[in-house]
């Protein structure tokens, strides 16, 4: 799966975290935090967040405002676009 952004350049997203996606019918963040090893609560501290909240953002079809998806791209080492559908 490939995502082009705005800028006319092209974002992949790897094969593990699609199929993840697919597999699991979770959205592309839940899928990220999981193919990162973490789980709710390890990327909540990480975040200085509660696992509620980690889990409220990662319902499908929930659109973070983009501050949040800057934070969840750098605690997960990606970059914003891939976080999105």
């Amino acid at each position: 799966m490939s995502h082009t952004s705005n800028k006319h350049t092209q974002t992949t997203i790897p094969h593990e975290v699609v199929g993840l996606m697919i597999e699991k019918n979770i959205s592309p963040m839940a899928a990220w935090r999981k193919h990162r090893g973490l789980s709710q609560v390890q990327l909540a501290q990480k975040l200085g967040l509660t696992q509620g909240a980690i889990a409220q953002a990662e319902k499908l079809g929930n659109k973070p405002h983009i501050e949040t998806l800057r934070t969840w791209a750098e605690a997960l080492e990606c970059e914003v676009d891939q976080l999105t559908e």
